[in-house]
């Protein structure tokens, strides 16, 4: 009975009016640093989101005309194998899964934004592998013009 009690607290919490407000402020300022970057490189920006600061959903509604890659595995919990999607505004360009790690295409001397959250594994890795800069709550690179690779978690990102 405790435990129940518990949950319905913790469930009204997460509906209150305070959550969505917070909720909503820290979407509106993850979507207006996007919108600050891909105003840099309109034509070279894509988006990468793996577990990101807000939903990657409303920054392909948001900028449908950016390339929005989603990074996730196909299931939530125990072993799979990685998944990429990639939309741009609600249209699902094309979806792949594979053993990792699995390759992910980018333009070269692309603009990448991602919409990941600090402290992970995987930010970790992407952070040794490559020069992000902050920008609020997001992190952004310039891909430089010479190819390259590199690997975070279960993805091998290529230009």
């Amino acid at each position: 009975v405790e435990q129940t009690w518990a949950d319905i607290d913790s469930g009204l919490d997460q509906t209150s009016l305070g959550q969505i407000r917070r909720t909503v402020s820290a979407d509106d300022h993850a979507l207006r640093a996007l919108g600050t970057l891909a105003a840099e490189r309109p034509e070279r920006t894509v988006v990468l989101w793996e577990e990101g600061v807000t939903s990657w959903r409303k920054a392909a509604y948001y900028f449908p005309r950016l390339e929005v890659i989603v990074l996730s595995p196909k299931r939530l919990s125990g072993p799979s194998s990685p998944v990429v999607r990639v939309f741009r505004g609600p249209r699902l360009e094309r979806g792949y899964e594979g053993p990792a790690p699995l390759r992910v295409a980018l333009p070269a001397v692309a603009r990448v934004v991602w919409f990941v959250k600090a402290g992970t594994g995987f930010f970790r890795g992407l952070t040794a592998s490559l020069p992000l800069q902050q920008a609020g709550p997001l992190y952004y690179c310039d891909l430089p013009p010479q190819s390259g690779q590199a690997q975070a978690g279960d993805y091998l990102l290529s230009w």
